[in-house]
């Protein structure tokens, strides 16, 4: 190829593919997806580009393409190499990155041309000339940290907006955590640092986006908003006289901070997510989640109800201390503080992780490759205080009871809720109900 040479690329998010085989796809999902929009927003103009979202949306595998371009996590790593497969077969390169990708570059070189390693914004224009020269390389690295003060801009006007129920923007503040939670990559692929975008540059990006998408709401999907509270206490302050609405995740220890809560409430703030995994202090110590206090739990999560803040709870089931009586108990919980919405799922332990290592040294692991399906409420697992089977029924009972008539009620209806009828209260809590009946994951939906 001429270096002058126009490319045509397709960027692919691939979907998860279940352990039987088959990809979870629907017609709509709830949220809007990052990923591609922002490899595209790093991509030169003068280039076409066409992105993808295969959850929802049919793959071109016919298409004319000089690139293809796959993001991968773990979760979706099997099905990103079937996409792979059918284009290379075509003899279309084909360049792989993501969280995935970086953690095992050997094993995702074997599906893929081309490996980028780390964050791509360092790289890929490289790949991108070297391929109009016809010599791209096997494997891209981007051995510093991309400068927080450069990212592009995400072209969300690239999606398909009709097949996303919810119409809030993503936009990262922050990369990495500074936490180091057991079961959690982020920490190893970001080497345990945690960054900040200039306050400036992220006002700039909401303002560029409202005028181009005419959209008023934004997701930061950065894994802690609130790492440092001296930033989140500016960046909450910049974004208040912008009148958007936005959610996040931040964890729950930022709630004893209220006047930070205060901040972000009248900055917009309609939905947080949060990373409670579990209501057994052994188990939160034995996963290192240091920023989790079981003791405090009530009082926090109260923090936010007196506020009227809308927050979703995630938990996970199977950890080492977990036995048959985690269930009820935290059903008995999550009902004592009227939680609005909540997430169940079953340890999933990712390759590259602490938590895979010591499982590994353990002989508990089932299924090596089990981490790249989405294993949906399946335990690729041995516990230590449960079977499987325990694990498997506990978690699909404490999700049908969570969303049951019954319980909705009790938490939302009788005394009212201040959730009662937020977008995500009531409607998104008969939605569940409907997908638990169903015995599918919740977060299948997302």
């Amino acid at each position: 190829m001429g270096n002058e040479k126009n490319l045509r690329i397709l960027f692919v998010q691939p979907t998860l593919m279940r352990l039987s085989g088959t990809p979870v796809q629907s017609k709509k999902r709830l949220i809007m997806t990052m990923v591609t929009a922002y490899l595209a927003g790093l991509t030169p103009e003068s280039d076409h580009v066409t992105v993808i979202d295969d959850k929802v949306q049919k793959i071109p595998f016919d298409g004319d393409f000089d690139l293809v371009a796959i993001t991968t996590t773990t979760g979706s790593a099997q099905r990103a190499y079937e996409i792979s497969k059918k284009f290379r077969e075509r003899k279309i390169p084909v360049v792989m990155g993501g969280f995935h990708a970086t953690l095992h570059p050997a094993d995702t070189l074997v599906h893929a041309d081309s490996v980028v390693v780390g964050e791509a914004e360092h790289v890929w224009q490289p790949l991108l000339d070297d391929l109009r020269a016809g010599k791209m390389k096997s494997i891209y690295k981007g051995d510093q940290p991309c400068d927080m003060k450069s990212l592009p801009r995400p072209r969300y006007e690239l999606l398909d907006l009709s097949r996303y129920r919810i119409h809030m923007m993503p936009i990262q503040a922050t990369r990495g955590c500074n936490y180091h939670c057991d079961f959690c990559e982020v920490p190893v692929v970001y080497d345990g640092a945690y960054r900040m975008r200039p306050i400036e540059n992220i006002v700039e990006e909401i303002a560029t986006q409202k005028r181009i998408m005419g959209i008023n709401q934004f997701q930061f999907i950065d894994d802690q908003l609130t790492g440092k509270h001296t930033f989140a206490r500016e960046l909450f302050k910049a974004l208040k006289p912008l009148g958007i609405k936005w959610s996040c995740l931040w964890t729950l220890n930022t709630n004893h901070d209220e006047e930070l809560l205060d901040l972000a409430i009248d900055a917009g703030c309609i939905h947080v997510n949060i990373g409670m995994e579990s209501i057994n202090q052994e188990n939160l110590n034995a996963i290192h989640k240091k920023q989790n206090h079981v003791k405090d739990y009530i009082d926090l999560l109260k923090a936010m109800e007196r506020r009227g803040l809308f927050y979703s709870l995630n938990l996970m089931f199977g950890l080492d201390h977990d036995t048959k009586d985690v269930f009820p108990a935290t059903l008995e919980f999550l009902e004592k503080v009227r939680a609005p919405l909540a997430f169940f799922s079953i340890v999933s332990p990712r390759e590259g992780t602490p938590l895979r290592e010591r499982l590994n040294l353990e002989n508990r692991v089932v299924d090596p490759t089990a981490d790249q399906y989405s294993s949906g409420h399946v335990c690729m697992f041995i516990p230590k205080n449960m079977t499987k089977e325990d694990v498997e029924t506990g978690i699909d009972w404490v999700q049908r009871s969570f969303y049951s008539p019954r319980s909705i009620m009790k938490r939302l209806i009788f005394p009212k809720s201040p959730y009662t009828f937020h977008r995500d209260g009531l409607p998104s809590n008969l939605f569940f109900n409907y997908v638990s009946r169903k015995g599918i994951d919740t977060v299948e939906y997302y």
